[in-house]
């Protein structure tokens, strides 16, 4: 069997395939800049879905991007025009690893564990389901393990055009009181188990009583009712939500002082910049801070009590004040 490492030197261009949410890429990027820092002269292509072009534009993680949406016949087509040497699955998917084989890239790299890894040639024995390492840390773990080498984990923030930024805040100036701002981000978009929004209400409303600072609600179209809820507790509080394309909710991230949230996308995108977060998780290991936490040490994490495990991961047990309190602590 030919050794990785000759493989890998040998290798011109690597494919990561990643075609789900905005969190789920933020914790993928990872595997782009380890191979870029370490070995600058080989290109990295990611395949993803559009949604997520604004964390992929310009991101030093990236050398090019293609969406799938773009292709007529999807990512099959995208590797017959890239001819990738290396395909990395960090979340494999039947169709996507198939499409892979059939078109003979020709070192396809993925779990071992799925029904459909035979489409793997080269196969990582690890059981994320144990979550005993964050998210971010697995997927750089599949190429230390490829390649017999220990590479760093980093988040790649993304990196947006001047013109976003000057779109954020002729949005909010007129709107802000203080120096400093923090975002309640309630809604998760149903990607996590959330927290009850009259906690994040209550929450929110002791922050406007004690401290100088102004709180935005944000969150998609959908989500305005969500937002609504909150308000209503907390009349402080400003409702942005559904006012701000993807990249100018990134950018008005990177503005915040602060950021709370459950495990959502925006946190992940929040902690790339070095903003302070608040998350709000279950116990669970599998859906617990530890597997997708925010990836900083500018955090605090929330859970319910985790002495009882019918409970632990009942988020109405978390109390306002243990929010308002971990707010707090950053201001």
């Amino acid at each position: 069997m030919i050794k990785a490492k000759n493989i890998f030197n040998s290798a011109k261009k690597i494919a990561i395939v990643r075609t789900d949410k905005i969190g789920d890429m933020v914790l993928t990027l990872p595997m782009g800049l380890a191979l870029k820092e370490r070995y600058p002269d080989k290109e990295v292509i990611f395949i993803a879905s559009t949604y997520t072009a604004p964390l992929l534009q310009n991101n030093p993680a990236v050398d090019k991007v293609f969406f799938i949406e773009d292709y007529e016949k999807g990512i099959k087509e995208i590797f017959k025009k890239e001819k990738p040497d290396l395909v990395f699955f960090p979340r494999p998917r039947y169709e996507e690893m198939k499409a892979a084989y059939i078109m003979r890239v020709p070192h396809r790299i993925a779990s071992a564990y799925r029904l459909y890894s035979f489409f793997a040639n080269h196969k990582i024995h690890v059981h994320r389901k144990i979550s005993d390492k964050h998210e971010a840390e697995y997927n750089v773990d599949m190429i230390s393990r490829f390649f017999k080498e220990d590479l760093p984990v980093k988040l790649s923030a993304p990196k947006l055009d001047k013109s976003v930024y000057d779109s954020v805040k002729a949005k909010i100036q007129d709107k802000l009181k203080h120096k400093r701002f923090i975002i309640i981000h309630p809604g998760s978009d149903g990607s996590a188990k959330d927290t009850p929004l009259p906690t994040f209400g209550e929450a929110a409303k002791q922050i406007a009583m004690h401290h100088d600072v102004d709180i935005l609600l944000t969150g998609t179209k959908p989500e305005r009712e969500a937002c609504s809820v909150v308000n209503k507790i907390c009349k402080d509080a400003i409702d942005l939500s559904g006012q701000f394309t993807l990249a100018e909710m990134i950018a008005l991230t990177d503005m915040a002082h602060i950021l709370v949230a459950n495990s959502t996308g925006v946190l992940h995108i929040a902690a790339s910049f070095g903003t302070n977060v608040v998350g709000l998780y279950p116990n669970t290991p599998h859906i617990s801070a530890k597997r997708w936490g925010p990836y900083t040490d500018s955090k605090v994490i929330v859970t319910p009590p985790d002495n009882d495990k019918e409970t632990q991961d009942d988020m109405k047990l978390i109390k306002s004040e243990e929010i308002s309190q971990a707010i707090a602590s950053f201001i």
